[in-house]
Parts: C-alpha cells; sequence; structure tokens
C-alpha cells in the first residue's frame, strides 16, 4: 500500500495520465483524482480532464457536445452578419478536435437535463407503447433492466435532430441576410416577425433551395449535402449497431422479418459502402431523427400570442442553449424541475435570441421561435408560391421544412416519402407514425412484431423506419394549388 502511494505521488506523469484515460466511469477518475494533491495537480493539468471525469457518466456525451458547441456558435453569430458560421460542419466540434472546457461541461449538463425530460414527455404523451407496456399512465417504454439502452437510442435521436437543425441554421439565414442587404425597401421588410409575405417577397425567398419545392439536385446538394453526408457518416460508424442488424437479417427476425418474406424492398444503400442490412440501419436511424424533431417541436411553445410569463420561483432545473430543427435560430430553454404530472416540460419558458440588428434581452418569453424562425415563411412559400405543391392523385408534398430529410432519404437511401403521407386527413399516415413510439423499441423481445401499416403504426411493437418510405421515382402530375397557410399538415 505504501509503494503504491509512493508510485502515485512520485510517478511518471505520462504513466499516471495513462491510468486515468484507462478508468472505466467517471467516478473512477474522480475518486481517483481525489487521492492527494499531486495526482489532482496531474488530472488538472490534462487537457481531457472533463470529458474523463464527466463524459462517461452522460448518455450521448459526443453527440451532446456537438449539439451545444454549435448552437453556441449560431447564437453567437445572430446578432452581427452571421457570417461567421457559414459553412458550418459538425464535425469541427467534437471533442476529438478540442477537448471539452468547463463551459462545455455547463452546457452538455444543460442538454442532459433537457433530454431527460423530453424522454418522460415523449412517454406521458398521447404516444402508442409496444402493447407488451401499454398498460397505464407512466409505464416503462421498455424493462427496467433494459430502459438505459433505450435512453441511448431516444437521446442520439434527439442531439442530432439538434445538431442537424444548427448546421442548417446558416442556410436559412442566408435569405434574410440578402434581404437584409437588398436595396429595394420591400425585400428589407422580411424579418423575423413579418408573417404575412407579398407576393413579391415569396418570389425573392423562392431563388433559394430551401424555400423551393422545384430546386435542382445541384442546388439541393450545396444546401444540405455538407449535412447529411457527416450524419450518414456517423450513423454508419456504429458498428455493432450495424452488426446487431445483420444478425436480425440472418435470424430473419426483428426489423427484417418483413424485409425477408415480403421481399422487393424499396430501401438500396447509395455513396456509402455496405450491405442490405445496412441500408435498412441507415433508414431507421433517420426515421428516429424524424421522430424526435416532431416531438421536440410539440413540447416547445413557439405561438407569439402566448402571453409570457415569469419562471416559478424555485422550478428553474437548468438552461439548455440549443438550435431545433424547423426553426434554425438559437433558444435557452429553462428547464423547470417539477414533476411532469404537475407541471409542463418546456413550454411557455423559453429566453429568445437576438434577431439581425437587434440587441440580446434577459426578459423571458415562452415564444422565442419567431425571433429566426422558419416556419412561417416555409408555409406560406408552399401555399403561394406558384411552384407545384400537390400531386393530383397522392395530395399534397411533403413540407418544405422537410426538405433536409427528403434530400437525405433519396440521396443515400434511393427513397422518397409515401405518396399522400402528408395530406390532411383525420387519420394520415404521417400522423399514423408520429402516434407511435415504436421506432425506438427494443425487436428482440419476445412476442413484439412490426406494426402493419394497414392498421396503423401503433398496432404492434415495432416501427423500423421503412413503413413511410417508397422507392424515389419521378411525378408528372404534379400541380399547383393555392391554399390557406393555416390549413396544411394540420398536426405537423
Amino acid at each position: 500500500m505504501a509503494n503504491s502511494a509512493e508510485f502515485f505521488q512520485c510517478g511518471p506523469r505520462e504513466l499516471i495520465s495513462i491510468i486515468f484515460e484507462s478508468c472505466k466511469s467517471g467516478r473512477d477518475v474522480r475518486a481517483l483524482a481525489a487521492t492527494c494533491r499531486s495526482i489532482r495537480a496531474i488530472w488538472r493539468a490534462m487537457p481531457s480532464r472533463y470529458r474523463l471525469a464527466w463524459g462517461a457518466d452522460i448518455v450521448c456525451f459526443e453527440e451532446a457536445l456537438i449539439a451545444s458547441r454549435t448552437a453556441q456558435v449560431i447564437a453567437s453569430s445572430v446578432g452581427r452578419d452571421g457570417t461567421s458560421c457559414a459553412g458550418l460542419y459538425p464535425g469541427d466540434y467534437s471533442s476529438t478536435v478540442k477537448e471539452p472546457t468547463k463551459k462545455d461541461m455547463r452546457a452538455v449538463f444543460g442538454l442532459d437535463r433537457m433530454a431527460a425530460f423530453l424522454e418522460r414527455e415523449f412517454c406521458c404523451g398521447d404516444v402508442s407503447l409496444p402493447a407488451d407496456r401499454r398498460f397505464t399512465r407512466g409505464t416503462l417504454p421498455e424493462a427496467p433492466e433494459r430502459l438505459l439502452e433505450w435512453s441511448w437510442r431516444v437521446r442520439k435521436a434527439i442531439y442530432r435532430s439538434l445538431i442537424v437543425g444548427a448546421a442548417l441554421a446558416p442556410v436559412y439565414w442566408e435569405p434574410l441576410r440578402q434581404a437584409h442587404a437588398d436595396p429595394d425597401e420591400e425585400m428589407q421588410r422580411i424579418g423575423p416577425y413579418d408573417l404575412e409575405l407579398s407576393d413579391k417577397q415569396i418570389r425573392f425567398l423562392t431563388k433559394f433551395p430551401v424555400y423551393n419545392l422545384a430546386a435542382t439536385s445541384e442546388e439541393e446538394d450545396a444546401a444540405f449535402g455538407q449535412t447529411a453526408r457527416w450524419i450518414v457518416q456517423q450513423i454508419m460508424q456504429d458498428h455493432t449497431a450495424r452488426e446487431e442488424m445483420a444478425r436480425r437479417f440472418e435470424q430473419c427476425s426483428g426489423r427484417a422479418e418483413r424485409c425477408q418474406l415480403e421481399g422487393d424492398c424499396c430501401v438500396r444503400l447509395l455513396e456509402v459502402d455496405g450491405s442490405h442490412a445496412d441500408a435498412h440501419f441507415l433508414a431507421w436511424e433517420l426515421a428516429q431523427i424524424l421522430w424526435a424533431h416532431f416531438h421536440i417541436d410539440t413540447c416547445i411553445d413557439h405561438d407569439e400570442y402566448y402571453e409570457a410569463q415569469p419562471v416559478p420561483e424555485g422550478t428553474v432545473g437548468g438552461r439548455a442553449r440549443v438550435v431545433l430543427f424547423g426553426i434554425f435560430g438559437a433558444e435557452d430553454l429553462i428547464v423547470p424541475e417539477l414533476d411532469l404530472e404537475t407541471h409542463p416540460l418546456i413550454n411557455g419558458y423559453n429566453v429568445p435570441q437576438p434577431s439581425l440588428g437587434t440587441s440580446g434581452s434577459s426578459q423571458i418569453l415562452p415564444n422565442s421561435g419567431h425571433s429566426a424562425s422558419f416556419i412561417p415563411y416555409a408555409s406560406q412559400v408552399f401555399c403561394r408560391s406558384g411552384i407545384p405543391n400537390m400531386s393530383t392523385e397522392f395530395g399534397q408534398l411533403p413540407p418544405l421544412d422537410l426538405k433536409w430529410f427528403s434530400y437525405t432519404f433519396d440521396r443515400f437511401l434511393g427513397v422518397q416519402f409515401k405518396d399522400g403521407m402528408f395530406e390532411p386527413a383525420p387519420v394520415n399516415f404521417a400522423r399514423r407514425f408520429f402516434e407511435a413510439i415504436a421506432v425506438f423499441a427494443h425487436d428482440d423481445v419476445a412476442g413484439r412484431q412490426l406494426c402493419n401499416p394497414d392498421w396503423g403504426l401503433g398496432s404492434g411493437g415495432l416501427v423500423n423506419g421503412v413503413e413511410i418510405l417508397q422507392a424515389s421515382q419521378p411525378t408528372d402530375d404534379l400541380v399547383f394549388e393555392s391554399m390557406d397557410s393555416d390549413g396544411i399538415y394540420p398536426f405537423w
């Protein structure tokens, strides 16, 4: 024991650093750092000290770190000219590029608390759990011993949705920057609170691929390609999960069962190497991000007419700076520390970031979205641009704010959203997908089967993502139909 203590006090710093790096958990790192002043001094001198001490204890730490760093870049850019975040590449913000700082860790802790609340909200809302877990409100989505595995899946989708939102923010801000630089005063009036666009303003916005339903593949690749390729690369680097999907195909079980039995599958892997099982794995992972995006959006109130409220004393559990996919502007969310049974998750407690040309404010507002919101423009352009937005046979095309998903599915899997998926109806296919949490369910639980799309995607225990897709194909029956923007995608 004496020799051991003497080694840690006098041993080579390089060797002690390796011992720190070899610790299995953050708790072990913190315990070792607390043994004596000499050891603590070595730990404090290590650039990786924060990642080692706390990173291993945070679910999906790397994704949370990238989400927090990219959100900070967007928040710092808005209010100036926004150019500093142009071409934002998520890979530049990983811990392998720069070790996390104390400030980074505070931001990650905030996101971790937010994600924990979102997990609970996802299950407390009006969603269908797998049949074997569907008994009473508050029932866990999976058995307790496998809940962490489920949590990793959900949180990874949450953080990836936020990362994509931040990475695409410069693309969605570009029309506003150019509009404000235009000598035409009508163009200069395009701004976060100018929600009723003129026909001339709409024609201006459709020059940009994010607002153009008929954008060319080259234009979409310039806007979405870098972010899509990074996400696909991250997904395909999970070799353990890919091997699990491959085993499902070998055994004709779980999420592979329908493809194996029916054949003639629509997904095929493009631009990256891999098997058909890998194509299914990629489709499933992208579907999880899509599901998370929709449900995060339902948990945060961006109604501009919502009456501002102060945060009740003693309710703050932490702050989380995020860039939501579909909003594409930085927000500070205040996460309450109350039970969800008696207190809403985040709704009504948001801090807006400044819009272009304005200064920040410490006032707590519920409607932070319109400080940098893309959504109001998307619906108006969709409904009034004159660019075809309908199929005469299958109804409405996918919404503009899902263009990144449409691009990624088509580019890397050769598929598109199912015809008629977004057609307004009491029960449409998109609603079926979003009302079931089966896309995250474990597929090796006895008795669980794939949902039957004809009965609804909450009819069983599993969704593999392919249910909402079909092979990409040119559509010759597209027309433009003018419509009320308040009436499109009533569930969206």
